[in-house]
């Protein structure tokens, strides 16, 4: 595993060979990431995430106020997005409870929030639950490790942003 400085790790193993197709690096968060990967992962040879993790409404807003961890839901909707479509477990990770303290929440950010806790990495949590939704490729899997935690959408961005501004001026950056 390599960790870049602005924090992104990226799991893949050096000596395997790379399907054909161009290496594609989609940044953001929301539906436009998940539909971004969903399209790119069409004609990619490799895909990477960058994904913000700096919801702060409904369900993932809810967990991350009350539980204080990173907010699930966009990481959720990229895992669900690149897996096999009409999985059953991709369904499941996005059905929403209704009524009851449970309501609104997606089960795939409650079993995010789960495996986070369980395991102590964020990483781990989204290795674990790639294993259950089929057709992802665990080797390419690209995550955020280090999250930042901040009030809004906004702040995050530009942080986020500035990180990957830094990193690409960087003498050996990239080119």
């Amino acid at each position: 595993m390599r960790v870049s400085p602005t924090g992104i790790s990226t799991v893949a193993d050096p000596s395997t060979t790379l399907p054909s197709g161009p290496a594609v690096v989609a940044l953001g968060g929301g539906h436009g990431l998940a539909i971004t990967l969903q399209a790119a992962q069409r004609y990619a040879g490799t895909l990477t995430a960058v994904v913000s993790v700096a919801d702060d409404g409904g369900s993932s807003g809810r967990l991350r106020r009350d539980l204080d961890v990173v907010p699930p839901g966009d990481l959720r909707k990229c895992l669900v997005a690149t897996a096999d479509p009409g999985s059953v477990w991709a369904a499941a990770f996005e059905h929403r409870f209704s009524g009851s303290e449970l309501g609104g929440h997606a089960l795939g950010n409650l079993v995010l929030v789960g495996l986070v806790e369980t395991l102590g990495d964020i990483g781990a949590a989204l290795d674990e639950a790639a294993a259950a939704l089929p057709g992802i490729d665990r080797a390419a899997l690209a995550r955020l490790a280090r999250s930042v935690h901040t009030s809004g959408d906004r702040k995050a961005s530009r942080e986020i942003f500035r990180r990957l501004k830094s990193a690409w001026e960087q003498p050996g950056g990239p080119a």
